[in-house]
């Protein structure tokens, strides 16, 4: 499924930061795990369009890194919507 009534999944960001449990993408008590199976495996979603956060390297990093992946994707003047306050970027 990669069409829904003319919406296409192939330009969809989705960003899983749902992992609390600071295990990594394969462990049996990962959120990720349950919603790759359930979910992202059977959407055409492109794998580099999936953001998740990574427990596995601890709760401090695992939140810098989700916040770099948002800033790259939403950042593109080089000025943070995050530092700036604002909700949302060039609207």
């Amino acid at each position: 499924m990669s069409r829904i009534e003319g919406f296409s999944l192939g330009r969809t960001l989705l960003y899983s930061g749902a992992d609390d449990r600071a295990v990594g993408p394969d462990h049996e008590w990962s959120n990720y795990k349950l919603a790759y199976e359930t979910l992202l495996s059977k959407v055409a979603v492109p794998e580099q369009n999936v953001f998740r956060i990574k427990g596995e390297l601890g709760a401090s990093e695992a939140a810098s890194d989700m916040h770099r992946n948002l800033e790259n994707t939403f950042d593109d003047e080089g000025d943070s919507p995050f530092r700036s306050g604002a909700t949302r970027h060039g609207g």
